[in-house]
């Protein structure tokens, strides 16, 4: 995974874009949990996916409280889905970009 992040920041300093953050499995794999939880998923299946056995480990360690508005969970679920930002109904004036997207504290 580092040679991948290592390609993927030379080419955001190539756009005078900020690196990406640490990257690690466990950090993906925490990430991946909390959207599935923020985007509504629900506890079971969010275990079975991830391989927890014990719901208080799913519960306590990723669904963290991620609030949004409904044009952050849009931008989200596009995000996670794969869908262009503006070509899920949104008009061009409310719609939604990544950088809305911020994890309550």
């Amino acid at each position: 995974m580092a040679k991948v992040v290592k390609r993927a920041n030379e080419r955001l300093d190539e756009r005078g874009e900020s690196p990406l953050p640490r990257l690690s499995p466990h950090a993906l794999r925490r990430t991946w949990a909390s959207v599935m939880f923020a985007l509504g998923e629900s506890i079971p299946v969010v275990m079975a996916d991830g391989r927890w056995s014990d719901p208080k480990v799913a519960l306590t360690v990723y669904a963290h409280s991620m609030r949004r508005d409904d044009a952050e969970n849009d931008a989200l679920r596009a995000l996670v889905e794969g869908t262009p930002f503006g070509s899920n109904g949104s008009s061009p004036d409310s719609t939604p970009t990544i950088d809305k997207l911020e994890t309550a504290p």
